[in-house]
């Protein structure tokens, strides 16, 4: 039992394993508890097709923000390392996936950028929270050439959180919430690196259209989830 209280005491901390946590305890317990040899004996790890087409597409946004690629060969550079992905869902599924995505970066425009400065594309936040170690990876982070004022940016490959009407789709409430705690989370590492928090959180669901959820930043939301990260770890 020190064994594992001293493990826990110099774990590095994440949302996902926080979130891990939550949801499922044995779930943590085998990936962040049991040795990694022992752990891939007996779950040997399988590819995952949502994962891997996120992690494409995640590598041609950075490229693009942080200006290694051009935004008119973003599609291309896609196409050619799709093909990578192993098949482990229907064609069909894979088809859908791969023109959602493909039509997202052919005739996505960010022109808009102009009116932000980039503080940070994939910036990595390795700190302490509230005494335990913390590491995280914010996607895009701008701030407002005019007023100064920050924007969080992850990208998700997850539905549109919002109806027409702004009420929150039913089937993403729980999705939402939960990324909401993500969002806070890093929303703490800007304030320590930056002075200030995010004035705003967005999504930007690239597998819908590109299109941004956005929500204002709520000091008893943020500190809401502090008190969870706390009390879960």
């Amino acid at each position: 039992m020190s064994e594992f209280s001293e493990q826990i005491k110099n774990m590095k901390w994440s949302f996902s394993r926080v979130n891990t946590f939550e949801s499922c305890k044995y779930n943590f317990y085998l990936q962040y508890i049991i040795p990694r040899e022992v752990r891939k004996e007996l779950y040997p790890p399988e590819s995952n097709f949502w994962a891997d087409n996120g992690s494409i597409v995640h590598e041609v946004l950075e490229k693009v923000f942080s200006g290694e690629l051009p935004i008119e060969e973003a599609n291309q550079y896609y196409i050619d390392h799709y093909g990578e992905i192993e098949n482990h869902v229907k064609p069909a599924t894979m088809e859908r996936t791969f023109e959602k995505c493909s039509d997202y970066l052919a005739e996505v425009d960010f022109d808009w950028l102009k009116n932000y400065e980039i503080l940070g594309v994939e910036l990595k936040v390795d700190y302490e929270l509230y005494g335990y170690k913390f590491l995280g990876f914010i996607d895009l982070l701008l701030q407002r050439k005019d007023s100064g004022k920050i924007i969080l940016i992850v990208h998700k490959s997850s539905d549109y959180f919002f109806k027409k009407n702004g009420d929150v789709k039913a089937h993403m409430k729980d999705k939402l919430e939960s990324y909401k705690k993500q969002m806070y989370m890093y929303c703490n590492a800007v304030k320590e690196k930056f002075g200030i928090f995010p004035d705003v959180i967005c999504w930007n669901h690239f597998k819908d259209g590109g299109q941004f959820s956005t929500i204002p930043f709520k000091q008893e939301e943020y500190e809401a989830t502090m008190q969870w990260f706390l009390d879960t770890v």
